[in-house]
């Protein structure tokens, strides 16, 4: 598959200065286009978003108004929220995976103009997102951004409520964390609140993702806030809060566990492996066996944790979900799966002695050490 950086090539930058030359007739097309396109290559996709945006804050009008009714005339359609691969930049205009270079021009030259930047956002965020640019505001005017979110989150666009969201999670990833509000997270959870039962999956997912943000900064914010939510349960609230707290449940967090009503769990259970070396680039076949010890059905979380070796000799660990079952009393179960040693881009593996164990309810209650042999 192409590498996504890919996507901002002469090609795109071309059509992306068209489109403002349609807009705004004094713009220097050329000339930017051979900025943009100069050294492009050496950049990664952070860096060619960010080298693009220079050019082009350089060659918009100098009077920041002007620039930014530029920007949003030469926005196309907007895109689908609940499409993907809708967002594709065509003779409408801008929008798609190139608007993310014109929220770093909004960053470059509008961050310390607030009242004039952040409508622009709303704009650009309903043909792409503009999740990123939106969090140098929120970091630098905290007050006047958050006091436009209050007004978004009752926005006729999904994709303008989803930027409240999305924009103000603490770890959204390829961006800064973001410290503001997180003391005691009420600005937040209150535009969650707002948020939580929105008609769009779009959003609702996101609330879930900040929702799981809040719990690994919080722990104990994002379970109060759950659990206020699911006194009115809904499927649509209970799949937020189950999706929110995926991080918590992984880490055997009792809290969580219980609002999802994962107990105790009153069961023996062993698990084996069916060799006791593997190399890397092969599977590994797991099995566990599981026996009730309760005369009342239990509902069961169902993990395995490894732990890797790592470069300095010690142990890091991942859990894996296994399964989700309602075991009924004094019921047997037998559950097979193979774990994949091969490599990936996320992960260097190292050899050595490696261990498995079982969790179940975020309770370990089996565990068996393996070698793990590196390829020659």
């Amino acid at each position: 598959m192409e590498p996504f950086k890919n996507q901002y090539n002469e090609r795109s930058i071309r059509t992306l200065g068209q489109h403002i030359y349609r807009v705004w007739n004094e713009f220097p097309c050329d000339v930017f286009v051979a900025e943009a396109v100069a050294g492009l290559n050496s950049f990664e996709l952070k860096g060619r978003v960010q080298h693009i945006a220079r050019a082009l804050a350089a060659s918009l009008p100098q009077d920041w108004a002007k620039a930014g009714d530029v920007l949003v005339d030469a926005l196309g359609d907007e895109v689908d929220p609940e499409r993907s691969g809708s967002g594709v930049m065509d003779d409408s205009g801008i929008r798609g995976f190139m608007v993310m270079v014109l929220g770093d021009v909004v960053v470059r030259r509008g961050l310390d103009r607030p009242q004039q930047s952040l409508p622009i956002l709303r704009e650009l965020t309903k043909r792409f997102t503009a999740e990123f640019a939106i969090r140098p505001f929120l970091r630098d005017h905290p007050e006047v951004t958050a006091a436009t979110f209050d007004v978004w989150v009752n926005d006729p666009s999904a994709h303008v409520r989803r930027l409240v969201s999305e924009g103000s999670r603490p770890r959204l990833p390829w961006s800064f964390r973001l410290q503001v509000f997180t003391d005691t997270f009420a600005r937040t959870t209150a535009w969650l609140e707002a948020l939580v039962d929105d008609p769009s999956l779009y959003v609702r997912r996101s609330v879930a993702n900040h929702l799981g943000d809040i719990g690994k900064e919080r722990p104990g914010v994002a379970i109060a806030l759950a659990k206020r939510w699911l006194r009115q349960s809904t499927p649509e609230r209970h799949w937020v809060v189950r999706h929110g707290l995926r991080y918590l449940l992984k880490q055997g967090h009792h809290g969580a566990l219980e609002i999802l009503g994962y107990y105790e769990p009153h069961v023996a259970a062993t698990l084996t492996l069916d060799s006791q070396q593997v190399s890397v680039g092969e599977t590994l076949s797991l099995a566990c066996h599981i026996i009730s010890s309760s005369d009342d059905t239990q509902s069961l979380l169902i993990d395995y944790v490894v732990w890797h070796v790592r470069a300095n000799g010690s142990r890091t660990s991942s859990v894996f979900r296994w399964s989700k079952k309602e075991l009924l009393a004094r019921e047997t179960l037998t559950l097979s799966r193979e774990h994949s040693f091969r490599r990936v881009t996320t992960r260097r593996y190292y050899g050595g002695k490696h261990r498995i164990e079982l969790q179940i309810n975020g309770r370990i209650l089996s565990g068996v050490e393996f070698e793990l042999n590196e390829e020659e």
